[in-house]
């Protein structure tokens, strides 16, 4: 009998291990894989979960891991950046992580043709999750000012993910002596260009967009045949008749639209808002009046309130009022939304130490609680009212709880309100 060529046997073998599902330290790594895209699943449902409720309420919810202005995942996932196409950014990351547990799992099942290709898959998908977290890691810290520990959880996800990636080559190699590796070095390079141009897309489409030049003229268009959806909505929110003082007022005193707004300086999205009416009356200036009016949600000089929600929001709306027996409200109200995470008693001495205001003056004011009366006549006029969040805005009347959302949205309601101050006029 003829004897088999010496290395027929190993090539049986290798033949043998390349058509088997992994086993040993491979197989043992695609279950820590799997587990740890787990873990990315979950968190990105409690951020899904999280945004959710700041999106439905504001700033009348809180999350549980509201620990400080520092320390916020409210501030993160209440900003601009944590949506794409209207759609929460923790909806992208959980789909992405339950793909790459999927993969991961099947592969550990798998035979060798078709593991190879899931495993080239699930690191593709490993690589974006880890470039866009690297993304979001930079706004969060750098852009917002704030640390998400929900966010925090899933940048440590995608750094654990990218260790499998790391060792799955080793761990190939022992369950699988000679098959090439997942990813070649162009293959690997492929991978990051791949999630280098996929965040730049992400940040192209989700930054936020200037107020300032996208809406000119969007005022001007027949709403109700145009944009059916948003005029339905804004005229079904109810009319009422709030009560306007004017200590704080900015645009033409005959303008055919009022705004007024009931607002806190450590609301998220205040901040914002004071940001997009700032832009809307450079736009409109003859045509809108914002008169601005406090709603601290701090239950320390706001009898709506049962518990505090922002615990320096009264003294803020004191200083600013300070600020304002100095001419300087709309200057120290920009300075302070501006420093929203920092408003501790100090710093609103340095924000109007920085503005040039009267030091004596200011520090006799806010030590004799001078203006504290007006904060409160403005919260008990929000009571009144029955205000349980902020911001809330009165358009000539028409209530709006939270800000509009829709991009030019108030422009189309001041068109909105103009045709109706046409066909009733006053």
């Amino acid at each position: 009998m003829t004897a088999p060529p010496p290395d027929s046997a190993d090539h049986t073998t290798d033949r043998a291990r390349s058509g088997r599902p992994p086993t040993g330290s491979l197989h043992r790594l695609l279950h820590t894989g799997t587990a740890i895209a787990a873990v990315g699943v979950a968190l990105s449902a409690l951020i899904v979960y999280v945004h959710a409720r700041l999106a439905a309420a504001g700033s009348g919810y809180t999350s549980f891991c509201n620990v400080s202005s520092t320390i916020n995942c409210d501030q993160v996932l209440g900003s601009p950046y944590a949506s794409m196409f209207g759609v929460g950014l923790g909806w992208f990351a959980m789909a992405t992580y339950a793909a790459i547990a999927v993969a991961l799992q099947v592969t550990a099942r798998a035979p060798a043709a078709t593991a190879r290709r899931l495993l080239q898959a699930a690191c593709v998908a490993i690589f974006m999750a880890a470039g866009f977290s690297a993304y979001m890691a930079y706004l969060s810290f750098f852009v917002i000012g704030a640390i998400c520990l929900m966010c925090s959880g899933l940048y440590l996800v995608a750094a654990a993910s990218l260790w499998v990636v790391y060792a799955i080559p080793a761990r190939l190699a022992a369950d699988r002596p000679g098959q090439p590796p997942v990813l070649t070095p162009r293959g690997a390079l492929a991978a990051l260009a791949t999630s280098a141009v996929a965040v730049a897309v992400v940040a192209g489409v989700s930054w936020p967009a200037g107020g300032d030049t996208t809406c000119r003229g969007a005022g001007a268009i027949d709403v109700a045949e145009q944009k059916p959806e948003f005029y339905r909505w804004y005229t079904e929110q109810p009319l009422v008749e709030p009560p306007v003082v004017e200590r704080h007022a900015l645009g033409a005193a005959d303008a055919p639209v009022t705004i007024v707004e009931f607002f806190d300086f450590e609301c998220g999205y205040c901040g914002r808002n004071h940001e997009a009416l700032k832009a809307l009356l450079a736009r409109h200036h003859d045509d809108v009046r914002l008169v601005y009016r406090h709603f601290p949600l701090d239950a320390a000089c706001n009898e709506a309130l049962e518990h505090t929600v922002h615990a320096r929001a009264c003294r803020a709306a004191e200083a600013s009022e300070c600020a304002a027996l100095q001419g300087r409200f709309e200057d120290m109200a920009d300075a302070m939304f501006a420093r929203q995470r920092q408003l501790f008693e100090t710093n609103l001495f340095r924000i109007a130490e920085r503005l040039g205001l009267d030091m004596a003056a200011f520090q006799r004011c806010m030590t004799d609680r001078e203006t504290l009366p007006m904060i409160l006549d403005d919260a008990r006029a929000g009571k009144r009212l029955e205000l349980t969040s902020t911001p809330t805005l009165f358009i000539n009347g028409r209530r709006i709880e939270g800000s509009i959302s829709e991009p030019c949205g108030y422009d189309y309601a001041i068109a909105i309100e103009r045709a109706r101050r046409t066909a009733s006029p006053r």
